[in-house]
């Protein structure tokens, strides 16, 4: 992985990040510290969540000790009530307990890949913490302007052709969510 981004990094003319599924925050922070990308996200930074591939527990302590040990800088984006889990808390208790951990920001995500996130969840979140707080899944065109309070986005699914998430990226998605975005950041 190590090698297939610093070779998409040299090509690349924006920020890219680090997520190394399904939860191996140790490993994206390593890559991401070692090719000079500027973030990663980590899909349970702590807590708990039950997933189809077990229960998988946060490690945000062992990633501070770890950016620390490394004297990086690469910024940390966790997710609150990651998709494709069940979760104990409230999405604010988890909003709460992420940010008392430490990260650089969250991530609101809908309940898999693609699937939307609730502009309930967003609010609910950016009502009980400071972090900046970005949308994880099912961003589209049509449901952008629900997202207003957001302070970025992670998109894929509504990017490939057809919208399908396993067809490849369409230019022209590409350029009309880019579009979108920045005529929402003007009215903002």
């Amino acid at each position: 992985m190590t090698v297939i981004l610093q070779e998409i990094m040299r090509k690349a003319r924006i920020p890219i990040g680090v997520n190394v599924l399904r939860n191996d925050g140790i490993a994206a922070l390593s890559i991401a510290a070692a090719v000079g990308a500027p973030f990663i996200r980590v899909n349970i930074f702590c807590g708990v969540a039950f997933t189809d591939q077990g229960v998988i527990e946060g490690e945000a302590h062992a990633l501070h000790k770890l950016r620390n040990h490394l004297g990086c800088e690469v910024k940390i984006l966790a997710d609150v009530h990651v998709k494709h889990a069940a979760h104990l808390t409230t999405i604010e208790e988890a909003a709460l307990d992420a940010a008392r951990n430490n990260p650089d920001g969250l991530i609101v995500s809908g309940i898999g890949t693609g699937k939307r996130a609730a502009p309930e969840d967003l609010q609910a979140v950016k009502q009980v913490t400071p972090l900046p707080t970005f949308v994880g899944s099912g961003v589209r065109i049509d449901n952008l302007s629900t997202y207003r309070e957001a302070d970025g986005f992670i998109v894929g699914t509504s990017l490939k052709e057809n919208g399908k998430v396993d067809s490849p990226i369409d230019p022209a998605r590409v350029r009309a969510l880019s579009e979108a975005i920045v005529g929402l950041r003007k009215g903002k």
